[in-house]
């Protein structure tokens, strides 16, 4: 991978996200830039840093895609961002 911009490249991960408040949830489908996949067990409470929301229209509708720089477990034990 080279260099970009300044910035090198890294391979895009998806990971699904639920977030829950009040009696509602929400899931949030967010890549991470990183060049191994986070290591996450369904149920982990994660620590997200550099979140970002990206609103973009397709054929009327608007969407927001989401982007973080890393997704850690709570514990810390996963991959991040290297």
């Amino acid at each position: 991978m080279g260099p970009v911009s300044g910035i090198w490249e890294a391979r895009q991960f998806a990971v699904k996200l639920v977030a829950w408040y009040d009696s509602d949830a929400e899931t949030l489908l967010v890549t991470v830039p990183v060049a191994e996949p986070p290591v996450l067990t369904k149920g982990d409470h994660v620590v997200v840093e550099g979140l970002e929301a990206m609103p973009w229209v397709s054929n009327g509708n608007v969407r927001v895609a989401f982007r973080a720089k890393s997704i850690l477990p709570l514990n810390g034990s996963g991959a991040g961002s290297k």
